[in-house]
């Protein structure tokens, strides 16, 4: 009777392990770890993960989580149990199932299997590391005043790693972003990964616009033949409204030395004018005074 129970408990179990196993699969990523050896396995957040414990059934097994003791089997009997409540233990095919996945889970586990009388035939050591998956990637592109364009790209995750291609060909540049030069076209994708996944986002490159050039007030310049000089073209704008102001500053000074010519002139018209004057008056005065003279 009791092992009629005991094949009952077991059975129960399985059926329970193999729905949580299909749970996981239908909600995406699942992992498995062999921890029939020493290894080390990472399982990503929120996930399921299989281990496989050991080959072939073994009279006696425990399994434990640091130095806490889990559970142990002698004899297909369950003697000790402390499972967390997301683990669960099929014992008639030695695997053991964690679902989900959660950040305390995180650390070195140890399975040690005896034979009937005791001895020690096995022990392995299994390093689980649990990641969040990489997801929502987003990429945005700004324009420089090079005309060149820095692409950056972004994720949410674990420990991401970033790749780029063009066209399908590697850039050979890792890094969140990526600089590009004005001539470079085509579908630009970034690909990032961590050790449970992996995702890309790809989008089309278009040319930066030019920034248009304001408007001026003073009169168009003169078009002038020869080489380009790209110093020189920078500083045209700056030089244009030094001549601007230049040319103001010498049509008022010239229209000062114009009035004060004016005055200038004016004033030696009537001084000259004045002198004569008076000069006519004393030569008839003179004139006059002579004649008197002569009649007496």
């Amino acid at each position: 009777m009791m092992m009629m129970m005991v094949l009952g408990i077991n059975y129960m179990k399985s059926v329970v392990g193999v729905l949580m196993l299909i749970t996981g699969r239908s909600h995406g990523l699942m992992f498995t770890c062999d921890a029939r050896q020493n290894t080390t396995c990472y399982t990503a957040l929120g996930h399921p993960v299989y281990l496989q414990l050991i080959n072939v059934e073994q009279p006696q097994l425990s399994f434990t989580a640091g130095t806490q003791r889990i559970f142990n089997i002698k004899k297909n009997i369950i003697t000790r149990q402390n499972l967390p409540p997301n683990w669960q233990f099929i014992i008639s095919n030695w695997t053991l199932i964690i679902n989900p996945v959660e950040r305390k889970d995180t650390g070195t586990y140890r399975t040690e299997s005896h034979d009937e009388y005791g001895k020690v035939v096995g022990i392995n050591c299994l390093h689980l590391f649990i990641e969040a998956p990489v997801s929502s990637v987003t990429l945005n592109i700004a324009c420089l005043p090079s005309s060149e364009r820095r692409v950056t790209c972004s994720s949410s995750g674990d420990s991401p790693q970033y790749s780029w291609t063009l066209d399908g060909t590697p850039l050979g540049e890792g890094g969140t972003d990526v600089i590009l030069k004005e001539e470079a076209t085509g579908a630009l994708t970034c690909t990032v990964t961590n050790n449970v996944s992996s995702v890309n986002k790809t989008q089309d490159l278009n040319p930066c616009r030019r920034p248009s050039t304001p408007q001026s007030t003073c009169p168009p310049q003169t078009a002038v033949s020869g080489t380009y000089n790209q110093d020189t073209d920078m500083n045209e704008p700056d030089q244009h409204h030094q001549s601007c102001g230049l040319l103001v500053f010498i049509t008022v000074w010239l229209a000062e030395i114009i009035v004060l010519t004016s005055l200038w002139v004016g004033f030696y018209y009537l001084y000259t004018r004045n002198n004569r004057s008076q000069t006519i008056v004393r030569k008839c005065r003179s004139h006059t005074a002579s004649g008197t003279s002569d009649e007496s």
